[in-house]
């Protein structure tokens, strides 16, 4: 087995759900976790069902329905930092040495927060889920994720234009209305619309949400 750390500093990242029993199937096989009280969460708002891990905690999963010698990698990055020419995603890879291979994954040094960890097999992703090291009592909001689909995009600017403008199926309880405050003023309306517009275009001065 062996674990290598590499930073892959543009890599995109596709939010999938993936069962709550902490086992996904594809077309490469399972992975199951197998340590005791430890089924991550299916979304990073999801904090009070999420394990709560620190540096150096080892987790054990089992991956299935692969063959020796297969390239298995555990990805993980910080929720809200997706793998940008600014922010890192670590890998740890580890070699199969037959169809059913045991994996301790140890929990990375990489500061408190609410991670993503994704498991793939080549270019299948078997496995994704959320969970928290070190102290975090509240859940993490990425303003400007108005879908709460874990990433900040043309969608969110569409789901929040309908809000404002009261379409059926986008009232307030179809949107995440702190994330949907993206210039910070404690209300939701046309001016947040603009920030949020603005930062997907990345225009200067709209880099960060909240806009100050």
């Amino acid at each position: 087995m062996m674990r290598k750390k590499m930073v892959a500093s543009a890599l995109a990242v596709a939010v999938l759900s993936f069962a709550a029993t902490a086992m996904a199937e594809t077309g490469t096989g399972p992975v199951e976790n197998r340590s005791t009280n430890t089924v991550f969460a299916t979304s990073p708002q999801d904090t009070n069902s999420m394990p709560v891990f620190q540096a150096d905690d080892e987790v054990s999963f089992i991956v299935t329905g692969v063959s020796e010698g297969d390239q298995i990698a555990f990805i993980t990055h910080k929720q809200g930092e997706e793998p940008s020419n600014t922010t890192v995603q670590y890998i740890d890879q580890y070699t199969a040495s037959g169809s059913t291979q045991k994996i301790n994954y140890i929990v990375r040094d990489i500061g408190d927060g609410i991670f993503l960890l994704k498991i793939k097999a080549g270019e299948n992703e078997l496995y994704q889920g959320y969970y928290k090291v070190g102290d975090v009592s509240a859940p993490t909001v990425l303003v400007g994720d108005v879908n709460n689909d874990s990433k900040v995009n043309s969608k969110d600017l569409t789901a929040l234009a309908r809000n404002i403008a009261k379409w059926i199926g986008y009232d307030d309880s179809n949107i995440n209305k702190d994330a949907a405050d993206t210039n910070g003023d404690g209300k939701v309306n046309s001016k947040d619309l603009t920030a949020l517009a603005r930062h997907i275009a990345k225009w200067i001065g709209y880099e960060t949400l909240p806009v100050k």
